[in-house]
């Protein structure tokens, strides 16, 4: 019954914090100061659901944090949640096919699924005819977007991975490297 009530509790933390990174992304990372970075720090929450979580729970959480961020950005409805899944689905058949445990195939993974969150993003904007308004923006800060989800993949699965301890979701021995 404890279990269950942390799991439940773990959940809602997840979701607080995709609603507090939506939230960062649309007020502080669009300053002009911090413009250039564009760090997507729901696709890093993304992946980290995508690495960690079992399907059915971590298809919830993404279309609900997929959902908040939609609204945060004013995008037409579902292109972000179908960009987030796209990732989501990747990063589960990453972790289902090749082995997972070294730092740096960590931060290869928040480069990747960046790399891939752009394409299905630019593909998705093809299709609802609004590529000429987001291509340029989209190509011109992908070396910044890919450094900076480079850089901040390790320390937000720490910081993930140690509020799973707390909450005992997360075994120390189902953890591997961490």
């Amino acid at each position: 019954m404890r279990r269950e009530l942390f799991h439940v509790l773990n959940i809602g933390i997840i979701i607080l914090f995709g609603l507090m990174f939506c939230t960062v992304q649309s007020v502080l990372f669009r300053t002009q100061l911090l413009s250039f970075i564009s760090l997507d720090l729901v696709l890093l929450l993304t992946l980290f659901i995508g690495f960690k979580r079992p399907i059915i729970e971590g298809v919830l959480l993404v279309v609900v944090i997929g959902h908040f961020a939609e609204i945060h950005s004013g995008a037409p409805a579902g292109m972000l949640m179908s960009c987030y899944l796209l990732c989501y689905a990747a990063t589960v058949l990453t972790r289902e096919f090749f082995l997972m445990e070294s730092e740096l195939s960590i931060i290869l993974l928040g480069a990747s699924g960046g790399v891939l969150w752009k394409i299905s993003f630019l593909v998705l904007a093809y299709f609802m005819d609004i590529l000429p308004n987001v291509w340029r923006a989209s190509i011109l800060f992908l070396p910044p977007y890919l450094v900076a989800l480079g850089l901040c993949t390790r320390p937000l699965f720490s910081l993930i991975l140690k509020i799973d301890r707390a909450t005992g979701v997360e075994e120390p021995s189902e953890l591997g490297l961490y």
